[in-house]
């Protein structure tokens, strides 16, 4: 979605690469684990397309000396009540939680009309669960007087076992750009068959596979004979994730010395 938007509207595409979020969420993880993770995260973007000048990645703790001082003119105007009135965040989670909720995931939806005093307004693509935390924003906005993000809705792409979506908690239930290409193909493989709402391999087909007719004959195929239909699906799928995840891995490592051309390594500035 975001790239559509850069490709086809022109849009500047702002990345918030939240190192600090999954440090402070994971006790398993150390800080430098979670710097490794951001690294591989920022290069998946790089390399699924999006434009060197039109893209700017937030990395939290790489950018903390500008994006902390913007995070604390908005701490100051929330409050712990509010932010437990709209996120699940209660009294057991830590306060790092509970700041980077507050305050920082908003920074980067507030700063520009914040820093420039020129109208601008931001526009979130998000997993629904994720809506949440983006109201944060939309408080946020109201009390400091600029302009409400706007926020588009994704759905979920199925789980591969047949879970209502894919998530890394469980590494069989999703395809990840860092598998191999065969782990791939066995994933597909052996993933649930079913009619068209729980037949994971059309649900990856409706993200990646580019002719809505091809798509829709699929759809119905897998609503007459959803053995015949799921098995016409994974064949496809395979056929278009495999090429793509070859062709995104030797892109990444294309890409490992361009990150710092990425990075938003200041504030919004008046020119």
């Amino acid at each position: 979605m975001a790239r559509w938007m850069q490709r086809n509207r022109g849009l500047d595409v702002y990345m918030q690469i939240s190192d600090d979020e999954k440090f402070v969420l994971r006790p398993d993880l150390s800080f430098k684990q979670v710097r490794e993770y951001a690294l591989d995260n920022i290069l998946d973007f790089i390399a699924l397309g999006f434009e060197e000048g039109k893209t700017h990645i937030i990395w939290d703790t790489e950018v903390a000396s500008w994006l902390y001082p913007l995070s604390l003119k908005l701490a100051k105007r929330v409050k712990i009540s509010e932010l437990k009135r709209l996120t699940k965040i209660d009294d057991s989670w830590n306060i790092g939680i509970a700041y980077y909720s507050a305050v920082i995931q908003s920074v980067p939806a507030l700063m520009m009309e914040m820093e420039l005093n020129e109208p601008y307004r931001a526009i979130i693509p998000m997993a629904v669960d994720q809506d949440p935390l983006a109201r944060v924003a939309v408080l946020l906005a109201e009390k400091i007087g600029v302009s409400k993000p706007s926020m588009i809705h994704s759905k979920f792409i199925l789980g591969l076992n047949g879970e209502p979506k894919m998530g890394t908690k469980d590494p069989s239930s999703a395809i990840f750009l860092s598998d191999d290409p065969n782990v791939v193909k066995e994933k597909l493989e052996r993933s649930a068959c079913g009619p068209p709402e729980r037949c994971p391999s059309l649900s990856y087909l409706r993200v990646f596979e580019p002719d809505d007719d091809v798509f829709f004959n699929l759809w119905e195929l897998c609503l007459k004979d959803p053995e015949e239909g799921c098995k016409a699906c994974k064949n496809k799928a395979k056929g278009i994730l495999v090429p793509f995840i070859e062709e995104h891995q030797l892109r990444k490592r294309e890409f490992r010395d361009k990150v710092e051309d990425y990075l938003m390594g200041e504030p919004p500035i008046s020119k």
